[in-house]
């Protein structure tokens, strides 16, 4: 089978890239550091960060647990509850949340709670200049 153009007209970049992805499917990617990973494809990953220090496991650093659905659910409830503009709203996330079957915990109840005291006095400011 012959190419449609001279193989030396491949650019090294599409070579060293088209390795990388070989590496990454036959699954020995895991087990390396990101320093070794730029010299095995000839890439360097992020280059705006500088190595002024080594920069350490992110594991060491922070759990490599996942959360499970529980825990994700009432994470994603509290960005909403944090971000909510309408007491309507914030009624919504929380009736989703016991839909789903998940008991708010302490911090999602207090944060709710307070944020719903917030809409609450914003409301009453916003209706104060009409009447």
């Amino acid at each position: 089978m012959t190419l449609p153009f001279p193989l030396t007209s491949i650019k090294s970049s599409w070579r060293r890239k088209t390795r990388l992805q070989i590496l990454w499917l036959s699954g020995r990617l895991w087990s390396r550091t990101l320093r070794s990973y730029q010299r095995m494809s000839g890439l360097t990953f992020f280059p705006a960060v500088e190595r002024r220090e080594e920069l350490k496991n992110l594991c060491d650093v922070d759990s490599c647990q996942l959360m499970d659905f529980k825990r994700f659910t009432l994470y994603i409830s509290g960005r909403k509850v944090a971000s909510a503009r309408t007491t309507a709203r914030l009624d919504k996330i929380m009736t989703e949340l016991k839909d789903a079957g998940i008991t708010p915990d302490e911090y999602l109840s207090s944060l709710y709670l307070e944020k719903k005291r917030e809409l609450a006095e914003k409301e009453e400011r916003e209706k104060k200049p009409e009447q």
